[in-house]
C-alpha cells in the first residue's frame, strides 16, 4: 500500500509580498498579505531584498516605492523570471504621467 505524501499548500500570504506606504501595506494586510511599509530608498531596497530572500513569487510594490529603486525593479523585471513585480498606484493616485489603476485593469 503506497502512502500519499501531502505537500504543504501555499497560501496567499506565502505568494505575495507588498512594499509601499503605510496605508497600502495596511490595506493589503487586511486582505491577509504580508508586507513592509517603506518611506525611503534604503527601506525600499531592504524590503525588496527581504521578498527575494523569501522567494516570494509575486511582489506588489507601489509606484512611489518602485521609483525609489527603479534600477533594482527594472533589473528584476527584465532579467529574472521571478518574482513577478506588480506596480500599483498609492491611495493618492498614480504618479503624474502614469496610468491609473482602472486604466491598468481595462488594459488587462
Amino acid at each position: 500500500m503506497s502512502e500519499e505524501v501531502n505537500e504543504p499548500v501555499a497560501t496567499a500570504r506565502d505568494k505575495f509580498f507588498v512594499i509601499g506606504d503605510d496605508d497600502t501595506v495596511l490595506g493589503f494586510r487586511y486582505a491577509g498579505l504580508r508586507g513592509q511599509a517603506v518611506s525611503d530608498e534604503h527601506q525600499a531596497r531592504l524590503a525588496l531584498q527581504q521578498a527575494l530572500r523569501a522567494q516570494t513569487p509575486i511582489v506588489i510594490i507601489t509606484d512611489v516605492a518602485a521609483s525609489m529603486i527603479r534600477d533594482d525593479v527594472n533589473e528584476i523585471r527584465f532579467e529574472a523570471s521571478t518574482p513577478i513585480l506588480v506596480e500599483v498606484p498609492t491611495r493618492s493616485g498614480p504618479i503624474e504621467g502614469r496610468p491609473s489603476l482602472m486604466e491598468l485593469i481595462r488594459e488587462a
